[in-house]
């Protein structure tokens, strides 16, 4: 994808080919910004449903518990996530 743009600074949005897109969730844009951070390295779901916070926030800008089961909610937020492309 080679029009991928991941705005992280400031309000955080995402577009591809121009057309901005829109991510429902602030889980879904935290999950999308732990990915464009970590550009051509596999991330486990449990990297990044420990990463992300049931609140939606990452955890390196907030001090918030990790959900207990990351990993199986992480999924389901990241087949949602694919479907926005």
């Amino acid at each position: 994808m080679s029009g991928l743009r991941v705005h992280m600074l400031g309000p955080f949005g995402v577009g591809v080919d121009g057309a901005d897109l829109a991510l429902t969730t602030a889980r879904l844009r935290s999950m999308l910004a732990i990915l464009a951070l970590n550009p051509g390295r596999p991330v486990s779901w449990e990297q990044l449903g420990t990463a992300v916070s049931p609140q939606g926030r990452l955890f390196m800008w907030d001090s918030i518990q990790p959900a207990s089961k990351p990993a199986s909610s992480t999924r389901s937020d990241t087949w949602r996530l694919m479907a926005t492309w």
